[in-house]
């Protein structure tokens, strides 16, 4: 028997309220606003991030509120002007990152830009 990359950590992975699915915007307008709300059964602070993103793509309006006693998290992925890049099909992958200081879960879904016309 062998055992390798074996890691114990406190408590539980925060929990992903939210189910995020692929996006699409068209060229120049911004993209749609996600609220994704996590929380964290050990009643750990949880922090995001985005982990690979394009450059109009960002987090805004982190904030707090209790639903059933237990703490949540919330933010807004939201962005700019939508622009095209054909070196990835005008597809980019987004993965944020839910952390609660211990162990962390990663969430990723593709945003579609609509509109390209190849020079």
């Amino acid at each position: 028997w062998t055992i390798d990359d074996v890691v114990v950590v406190r408590g539980h992975l925060p929990t992903l309220v939210t189910n995020i699915t692929d996006k699409s915007v068209a060229k120049g307008a911004p993209p749609p606003a996600i609220t994704v709300d996590a929380y964290d059964m050990d009643f750990d602070n949880v922090t995001f991030s985005l982990v690979s993103a394009p450059s109009f793509i960002s987090l805004e309006n982190y904030h707090t509120a209790s639903v059933d006693t237990v703490t949540h998290f919330y933010v807004d992925v939201t962005g700019t002007a939508a622009q095209c890049d054909v070196t990835v099909n005008n597809v980019f992958e987004i993965t944020l990152k839910v952390s609660d200081g211990y162990v962390t879960v990663y969430e990723t879904f593709n945003l579609s830009v609509t509109g390209c016309t190849a020079d």
